[in-house]
């Protein structure tokens, strides 16, 4: 990725960061913000959350994490609310808002008081569109446990427990600069999983129903100026469609999971079962992170991985279209040679223009949906030849099936086949896992020899029952 791209992908992602120090008052500590609303603000009354996040570039990123160069692009991202920016943030940045801001209400109001909604309140509005939101979330970094409960509202004042938040983030913001990082797409994961740690609870607006995380705010806006960057640099394959909404859908998982039996004399079956659902979650997490690394793109631009699912937004370009084709072709045949034809995938694009990423999003996810479902009937057809349907492997070595699975073959004196053994001891090691690293290559290798699932070409997992912050800085660990 160029060091354009970079500034483009990395400003974006931060725009907005000014708003979680707005609401914790830094400008009480710093008085030098105030300098920035001139340069960075519409009015010294509107939009001052531009100056706190131009302030955050000069003040909280050492350029340990990021250069000079770098930050020219970054300070770019921060005038997005004026003319004079690079057009490219600021149509992102409404894209992603769903809306064109009409007003300066974050800059007022009780935008200090404001808690994120629990989506869940919708659910409960009968025969009516307006909600009245009841249930809200609290302002504490996510460490998967209770924060992630909502809470019934208590109308108050949130700016201490914004400083407290804000006092980690930069804590933890100061501990990674002393960290060498070379790789863009290291520091970039490093970043998107640091903001989505303590802006995951903030309201990106406070103007209309809270309901949007700061941090959500800031993923899609940094992903839709990738894919901006991307046509602008190389045209969009179908003329005012910019972008290329990408599902893919792992078929055959239930069957997968559960095809593994209790084989006389053979344990572990518990053990085997957890071994067997992580692989098939790393499976796609490996998929879409290789997909846009190959598209030099960022985990920004994946929209949604789980239960066998991807979504991806992508550039609609020719090069998106050559590669999809190629990746389609690779992992079908991959699947079908590793699992023989257990285990399916199924995955269409479908192209979008500015107008449907912004009115239309859901009408053409679901066009999105009926595309694949077209694919699932037609498993593997690009692979089925005569050749397909036969063995290579010597028949006299392989005398039975895997006991375990019932569907791998084994050679005489094996208990049960590779796979079923893999599985086993990833259920063994994942109880005492506190860090996963996704490598692409296939050199690079953690410090104690950890667990590892390869996944191909498409790239490899290490378990490790410790964090090792070595790997941060070798060029293959772009996942």
């Amino acid at each position: 990725m160029n060091t354009e791209k970079q500034g483009i992908v990395s400003g974006s992602f931060i725009h907005d960061i000014g708003k979680f120090m707005q609401r914790a008052e830094l400008e009480k500590e710093y008085s030098e913000i105030k300098d920035n609303y001139n340069d960075f603000c519409p009015t010294p009354y509107s939009y001052l959350h531009a100056a706190h996040s131009a302030f955050f570039v000069e003040k909280f990123l050492p350029e340990t994490l990021v250069s000079k160069e770098m930050k020219k692009y970054l300070y770019d991202a921060c005038r997005h609310h004026l003319d004079a920016c690079d057009k490219i943030f600021k149509i992102a940045d409404r894209l992603s808002s769903g809306m064109d801001r009409t007003g300066s209400a974050e800059d007022g109001g009780n935008y200090k008081s404001t808690r994120l909604v629990s989506i869940f309140d919708s659910v409960e509005v009968l025969y009516k569109n307006d909600v009245k939101p009841s249930w809200y979330y609290d302002l504490r970094k996510l460490a998967g446990d209770k924060e992630l409960f909502p809470v019934r509202n208590e109308e108050r004042n949130l700016v201490q427990e914004y400083q407290q938040l804000w006092t980690d983030f930069e804590q933890e913001l100061n501990n990674l600069g002393k960290v060498q990082i070379s790789n863009f797409h290291v520091l970039f994961n490093e970043l998107f999983y640091l903001l989505q740690k303590y802006t995951w609870c903030i309201p990106s607006a406070t103007n209309k129903l809270p309901d949007i995380s700061l941090f959500d705010h800031l993923k899609t806006t940094s992903a839709i100026a990738a894919c901006l960057y991307d046509v602008q640099q190389h045209g969009e394959s179908d003329k005012g469609k910019e972008f290329l909404l990408f599902g893919l859908d792992l078929s055959g998982i239930q069957s997968f999971i559960f095809r593994i039996t209790s084989a006389l004399g053979i344990g572990g079956i518990s053990r085997r079962l957890r071994g067997r659902s992580f692989y098939l979650i790393m499976l796609g997490e490996i998929l879409a992170r290789y997909a846009v690394n190959q598209l030099d793109l960022t985990i920004a631009n994946i929209n949604f991985c789980g239960g066998g699912n991807i979504e991806l937004l992508l550039a609609n370009t020719g090069k998106t279209d050559e590669f999809l084709k190629q990746f389609e072709s690779d992992v079908n045949k991959w699947l079908l040679d590793k699992f023989s034809g257990q285990i399916a995938v199924a995955m269409d694009g479908l192209a979008i223009s500015k107008s449907d990423l912004q009115n239309n999003f859901h009408e053409k996810k679901r066009e999105l949906q009926e595309m694949i479902d077209l694919k699932k009937k037609r498993k593997f057809e690009t692979h089925f030849g005569f050749d397909s349907f036969l063995h290579k492997t010597p028949s006299s070595s392989l005398i039975t099936v895997c006991p375990s699975c019932n569907l791998t073959q084994i050679k005489k004196g094996q208990d049960i086949c590779n796979d079923c053994k893999e599985h086993k001891k990833i259920g063994e090691e994942l109880p005492k896992t506190k860090a996963l690293v996704f490598i692409l290559g296939s050199d690079v290798k953690p410090a104690n020899n950890p667990v590892s699932v390869c996944f191909g070409k498409f790239g490899k997992i290490y378990l490790l029952s410790k964090p090792d912050t070595d790997i941060l800085n070798t060029d293959e660990t772009g996942y």
